[in-house]
């Protein structure tokens, strides 16, 4: 059954990517400036160290900070039966590259932002795989482990805002 509920999910999610953005709505989207901004404006952006970055498992990273407190957001949602898959952290600038390569700038009607101001770029930001239920409960709780659903067309994309 979880699988299914996965499955549909997102079938959801890429229904909404491709053009059903006004469904979705943001329960923190105030939050989206700061960070947007700092994104913008970070010349850091995708050229993190690996001394500023650690796992959070799979092959992801994310800053430090952001990593222990994702961990946090982890464990509590796996105390609600929440689970999820990790599908993006850390992109570095060649990999922002590649995105805007394969999905096309946000700006012209694709779904990457501009090589150098992503949030993913920052390590703050992941993508989770998460059906409705669990955006439902992650909107209720994020927030208590630092993490903001910050662009309304992507509930899958969660930053830490420190």
């Amino acid at each position: 059954m979880h699988l299914v509920r996965r499955v549909l999910a997102v079938i959801v999610l890429l229904v909404v990517a491709v053009g059903g953005t006004h469904l979705v709505r943001s329960a923190t989207a105030e939050a989206d400036v700061p960070t947007t901004e700092l994104a913008r404006r970070s010349d850091k952006n995708g050229r993190l160290t690996a001394d500023e970055l650690t796992s959070i498992g799979g092959g992801y990273e994310l800053r430090k900070d952001a990593a222990a407190a994702f961990r946090t957001l982890e464990k509590a949602a796996k105390k609600a039966d929440v689970r999820w898959t990790v599908n993006s952290a850390y992109r570095d600038y060649d990999a922002q590259v590649a995105m805007v390569e394969e999905f096309g700038l946000l700006s012209e009607g694709g779904r990457a932002a501009a090589p150098g101001t992503s949030e993913h770029g920052l390590g703050l930001s992941v993508d989770l795989t998460l059906d409705w239920e669990e955006v439902e409960w992650m909107r209720e709780h994020a927030a208590d482990h630092g993490f903001a659903e910050t662009i309304a067309e992507e509930p899958w994309h969660w930053t830490y805002q420190p």
